[in-house]
């Protein structure tokens, strides 16, 4: 059980940030983060495609450097890579300049 809501602190934390807009659209959007893994993205690749379905890949810089050929995968397959940091440390246990320079 959730006793708070994660985008309510992010918000107040990062005023700047988008969380939601408002569309009269159904819309869902598909994060991933971490990756890419070669055990996991290559079945995940396949699964959204066969579905039509686009999502959002939020990958470290270490695995990217590791797996170019997954990046190559998300981004000729229609999908959005994001930064997930280079090496994804402990936001709650870096410093925020640690923290930023690794991003």
């Amino acid at each position: 059980m959730r006793l708070f809501r994660p985008c309510f602190f992010a918000g107040w934390l990062y005023p700047e940030a988008i969380f939601r807009i408002k569309t009269d659209e159904k819309l869902l959007c598909l994060t991933f983060d971490d990756g890419p893994d070669p055990d996991s993205t290559p079945m995940l690749l396949d699964l959204l495609e066969s579905y039509n379905i686009r999502g959002l890949f939020f990958c470290n810089g270490q695995s990217a450097e590791k797996y170019p050929e997954l990046i190559d995968r998300i981004i000729s397959g229609g999908h959005v890579a994001g930064n997930h940091g280079f090496s994804h440390p402990d936001g709650w246990r870096t410093s925020t300049q640690e923290y930023v320079q690794d991003v």
